[in-house]
């Protein structure tokens, strides 16, 4: 069977044939013109393009079936989150977003400028329009969903540390934090560096760890390996990995583990753990999340730090002046 035309004779297969066979072209032009937007000038290539030629294809994909408002965009929502997770990290706005889709309408209108008849533009030129403006709102739908998560995150965890009285409770709050702002966490835990080792100060899901005060030598296990190269990590199977000396971890059955040092400048004050026994991984924009989060929650757990001492500090004066 042929092409479907329409009503007027015109074919949205040409569209879609266009892009595929002078995708290398249309990839090209566009990485030059998006050099020349402020915010996205000092990207590398990989960070730049990413997941640009994925789009091309959803969009030949949409212009073959029509392009319609009701057209789905056919690209995963993994793809569309981690995008829009790159540019948030990446610090580029939503106007910069939409800013980058609509270079890649002018290079394509460009190319079927070149190529095509008036009559026989002024369709394909019309479809374009309607799929990239489908590609605009998907992509706006899924930036500002990714950067709300992002926000409210940080929001509760200042929150949570104005209103935590000690150190336990900042952390379990900390945790609790995570946890309802990243669905596919199901266990966490906080460990804070004790000379040269890590003490189990906090957790979610891992009550066996908490209430046996785990403690890890720095630089031994998963957990000790991240505090001793001040790195994250990230680990699948935790629960069948020998080396874990988390007994709940194996008890819970959890895949997915992901660990980063909470860092205060080049000291490390502990680590923050989180599982899924869901996921076999957990997504790289889940990941840069929990790092971004993290980075907020040691900032907090050095405030409450300088406070206590502070407070012990006078504490000890006010004895020795009795």
């Amino acid at each position: 069977m042929g092409p479907e035309l329409t009503e007027h004779g015109q074919s949205p297969f040409r569209l879609a044939r266009l892009i595929r066979d002078r995708r290398g072209e249309i990839l090209r032009e566009w990485e030059v013109r998006t050099r020349e937007l402020p915010i996205t000038s000092h990207l590398d290539r990989p960070a730049l393009v990413d997941h640009v030629p994925q789009l091309l294809e959803a969009i030949a994909d949409m212009a073959e079936k029509g392009g319609g408002a009701h057209t789905p965009l056919a690209l995963s929502s993994a793809v569309l989150e981690q995008h829009a997770f790159d540019r948030l990290d990446a610090g580029v706005d939503l106007a910069e977003v939409v800013s980058e889709y609509a270079v890649l309408r002018t290079c394509i209108t460009d190319l079927l400028e070149k190529t095509l008849h008036s009559a026989e533009r002024v369709f394909q030129v019309g479809l374009l329009n309607s799929v990239i403006d489908r590609a605009i709102t998907e992509s706006i739908t899924r930036y500002t969903t990714a950067r709300d998560r992002a926000l409210s995150g940080f929001d509760r965890i200042a929150g949570a540390a104005f209103r935590s009285k000690g150190l336990d409770e900042l952390l379990q709050r900390m945790l609790e934090v995570l946890s309802e702002t990243l669905p596919a966490i199901d266990t966490a835990s906080i460990f804070l560096r004790d000379g040269d080792r890590l003490r189990i100060r906090a957790a979610i899901g891992l009550e066996e760890d908490f209430e046996g005060a785990l403690s890890i030598p720095v630089g031994e296990g998963f957990t000790g390996m991240i505090a001793a190269e001040g790195s994250s990590r990230a680990l699948e199977k935790a629960a069948e990995r020998p080396f874990l000396m988390s007994p709940a971890i194996r008890t819970k059955g959890v895949r997915a583990l992901f660990g980063v040092p909470l860092m205060d400048g080049e000291d490390v004050l502990g680590v923050a753990l989180v599982g899924s026994v869901r996921a076999e991984r957990f997504s790289e924009q889940d990941r840069k999340l929990v790092s971004a989060m993290a980075y907020r929650v040691a900032a907090a757990i050095k405030q409450h730090l300088l406070r206590e001492t502070a407070e012990r500090r006078e504490r000890q004066q006010e004895a020795a002046a009795r």
